[in-house]
């Protein structure tokens, strides 16, 4: 129903024609008309109000038609969750929960994607705050039987200061270790599980939690000077359900030698390993022979001396790993990388993140797992590779000659997707070389390569040269443009794409930023030319901490 001023009676006339007067003047109304105007005050203030509850009611009903209307009420379930997913932080548990609660009140739809149990069966656990088995199930109350991914803090252990290496080694009655145990054991199916920051009591402590037999452990912490004990950490009870493990084991004092040997039954299960240590673990390589459904291995230590503890005496036979099509290879210590990665035979091996301190490590490296080796029948077919050096204080502190760059691309002709992170090299020498290396009538260099990323340390773009890339571009080309002058069926071109990463999310009032921007406006034009002759994507993208493959 629509009102008018007009439905109830008017002030006045007179009175109406001497208010402008009485507003620009201090002159006070007199009586009669001072009279009309609070008569015509008393008939607007209920119409205002009556009008502003219609426009209140009819901004309601728009919005719900709006709502209506909204495309994102079309997206499926699925690809909610796969919003809510990316969009929240994990890391913090409390408040993860409760916007998912949040997210369910804006439909019937968004509930039952904000209470899908995928979304509640991944839970970070700080051993402090888990008092008991029943606050470890009220946590994943929703995830009902879905495979569980736990995430174990140790953090607020009852077991003494993990930074005070004077405090006693107590053996800890804290009730995680009752949940801990009742979480992976007894409840329902524990697909992941990821062990982080823990000390080394914290981890003993769950290693008792979990083996079949208590750990014989001293009750006091080994005193400095004492002869060195030997501490062997056995995952022996691992649930069957467990597809993937995660362990970023702790440092040892110098006193003890520890040891860690994961369950061969275990280990049958796994389909994802990922070991991050300071020191050697010479045993797992005997264990990963019988990971033969393994197929993404991590293995990182900590630049720490000790980390080749053991590996001078690995006389293991070769570790056969049928489906490994992941490794990220990350030990530092080239000692323990040369042996290693010998033993290790990985046919489907497609992805693969390297680390490398100078180019002798690199060509080894690469010809230890047969990539860079046609004589190997076991050779695998790379698609993604990823390398990268140390870099200081922001800056690569290395620098790579193209020859052995352009000479490890070309025995890699499977190769689609290559990323460079923190690599100092000539960009413009290495184009020079391809199309040098084409004019001699070899074979052309990486024919797959669909897209090269050059990710630096800080967001420093201007250590390489834009326009050399996008002048490999045009060399590409060359070859392909000659085909079609002589009437050849002309094979198109799969590479896409060039992006230039940093790792950090630039601000534009940050110093380095601004020196980032300077090679790419004078890149521009050229730029352009490119990805409008030929279809070739030259961006700038924020890479993030932790290695995804490069790619679709």
């Amino acid at each position: 129903m629509t009102l008018s001023l007009n439905d109830e009676a008017p002030v006045s006339e007179p009175a109406m024609v001497n208010m402008t007067h009485l507003l620009n003047s201090n002159n006070p109304p007199d009586t009669s008309e001072a009279a009309a105007f609070q008569k015509e005050v008393d008939v607007l203030v209920p119409t205002v109000s009556r009008l502003r509850a219609q426009l209140k009611l009819a901004e309601a009903k728009l919005l719900q038609c709006r709502s209506v209307l909204s495309a994102i009420r079309k997206f499926p379930q699925e690809i909610l969750v796969q919003l809510f997913t990316l969009a929240l932080d994990r890391g913090d548990g409390k408040n993860w929960r409760g916007a998912l609660v949040q997210l369910g009140r804006v439909s019937k739809t968004w509930y039952s994607a904000a209470y899908d149990p995928s979304l509640w069966a991944d839970v970070a656990l700080r051993l402090g705050d888990i008092g008991s088995p029943e606050d470890v199930e009220v946590m994943f109350k929703n995830s009902k039987a879905y495979p569980r991914t736990v995430t174990l803090q140790g953090h607020g252990c009852g077991c003494g200061n993990p930074e005070d290496p004077s405090q006693e080694w107590q053996y800890c009655f804290h009730p995680w270790r009752v949940a801990v145990t009742e979480l992976l054991c007894q409840s329902s199916p524990v697909q992941r599980l990821v062990l982080a920051n823990l000390s080394l009591r914290c981890f003993t402590n769950v290693m008792s939690s979990l083996s079949a037999e208590p750990h014989r452990v001293p009750q006091a912490w080994i005193p400095l000077g004492s002869k060195k004990e030997i501490v062997t950490f056995d995952f022996g009870s691992l649930p069957p359900s467990l597809t993937s493990l995660s362990l970023k084991l702790p440092s040892c004092p110098r006193d003890v030698i520890p040891r860690l040997m994961i369950n061969v039954d275990a280990l049958k299960h796994l389909a994802s390993l990922s070991l991050k240590y300071d020191w050697g673990v010479p045993d797992f390589l005997t264990s990963l022979r019988y990971s033969t459904n393994l197929t993404v291995l991590h293995l990182s230590d900590n630049r720490s001396q000790q980390s080749s503890l053991g590996f001078g005496h690995v006389c293991d036979p070769d570790v056969l790993l049928p489906k490994l099509h992941t490794l990220d290879f990350n030990i530092r210590d080239p000692k323990a990388a040369a042996t290693i990665l010998p033993l290790l035979r990985l046919p489907a091996l497609a992805n693969l993140r390297i680390f490398a301190s100078d180019d002798g490590d690199l060509r080894n490296a690469l010809e230890h797992l047969r990539i860079i080796s046609s004589e190997d029948s076991l050779a695998p077919r790379l698609c993604s590779l990823s390398i990268w050096f140390y870099s200081w204080m922001g800056v690569p502190s290395h620098r790579m000659k193209e020859k052995l760059l352009v000479d490890i691309l070309s025995r890699i002709p499977s190769l689609r997707h290559l990323a460079l992170d923190k690599i100092m090299f000539d960009a413009r020498q290495f184009t020079d070389l391809i199309y040098q290396s084409m004019q001699r009538g070899e074979p052309h260099i990486l024919p797959a390569i669909e897209s090269i990323e050059l990710v630096d340390a800080q967001g420093m773009l201007d250590v390489f040269d834009i326009d050399a890339f996008l002048e490999l571009v045009e060399v590409r080309r060359r070859p392909l443009q000659l085909q079609a002058l002589v009437g050849a069926v002309r094979r198109p071109d799969p590479f896409r794409r060039i992006a230039f990463g940093n790792r950090r999310r630039p601000d534009g009032s940050d110093f380095s930023y601004k020196r980032l921007v300077r090679p790419w406006e004078l890149a521009a034009r050229a730029i352009e030319q490119i990805e409008e002759s030929y279809d070739v994507v030259v961006d700038r993208v924020c890479v993030s901490r932790d290695w995804k493959r490069l790619g679709p």
